[in-house]
């Protein structure tokens, strides 16, 4: 009887060995299969999220992209402005240059001694100043800026803007700048001596057709280049 006993409680142990070693291998299993599935699922979650962002930083580099060189366009066309030497300017360049006001939203401005019909826009004005030597082209120097457009055959007027950081264009289509405009002074210097010593220089030639033309081309090119139309 005691022998059965003790066979029995030695076959016992063996037996619970074993099944604990299943028990503690069942538990790791399951804890590997938690823990792939866990792995398994935040990869997932990393990568569906992939496609979403990406798309997104496209679409702001896009719209970046776009709006600025429309922002830095419209600054330019808010500031710069057209200032014209009316009083010498012929009608055909007047009319181009009305033309561009309306096509361009540029404010114009007609500087002159006497009322000179202007076409109804919005863009376009009219600045009468008083008579006398250079109070038009004094009235033009003191309220341009940096940047605007002047309109005029007046070298030294030319000069002046140029000096203050304007660009000019005279009513023939020549475009000065602080390359030329110094040989340009020399040049109308040296005529003027002659003609003070009593030289018969003769006067300009009357504005011809392909002139007329030669302005509307340059006057677009400036507008391209510098305000980005024409």
């Amino acid at each position: 009887m005691h022998g059965c006993i003790a066979f029995s409680a030695g076959a016992g142990k063996p037996l619970r060995k074993t099944l604990g070693k299943i028990e503690k291998r069942r538990i790791r299993a399951e804890c590997w299969v938690s823990f792939l599935g866990y792995f398994s699922l935040d990869k997932q979650r990393k990568v569906s999220r992939l496609p979403v962002r990406e798309p997104a930083l496209k679409s702001i580099r896009r719209d970046s992209d776009t709006i600025k060189p429309n922002s830095n366009k419209r600054t330019l066309l808010l500031t710069m402005q057209i200032w014209i030497d009316a009083d010498a300017c012929p009608k055909a360049i007047k009319d181009i240059l009305f033309r561009a006001a309306e096509r361009c939203q540029l404010t114009t401005t007609l500087v002159a001694n006497q009322s000179l019909p202007l076409p109804p826009s919005r863009y376009i004005r009219m600045l009468r100043v008083g008579g006398g030597f250079d109070v038009a082209d004094n009235e033009i120097v003191q309220r341009m800026s940096a940047g605007d457009l002047v309109v005029t055959g007046d070298i030294p007027l030319a000069a002046q803007v140029i000096a203050k950081g304007g660009h000019v264009i005279d009513t023939r289509g020549e475009a000065y700048s602080r390359d030329n405009i110094g040989e340009r002074l020399a040049m109308r210097d040296f005529m003027d001596g002659l003609r003070s010593s009593g030289v018969d220089t003769g006067g300009p030639a009357a504005l011809s057709s392909r002139d007329v033309q030669n302005f509307a081309n340059q006057l677009d090119r400036f507008l391209a280049r510098h305000a980005g139309l024409s």
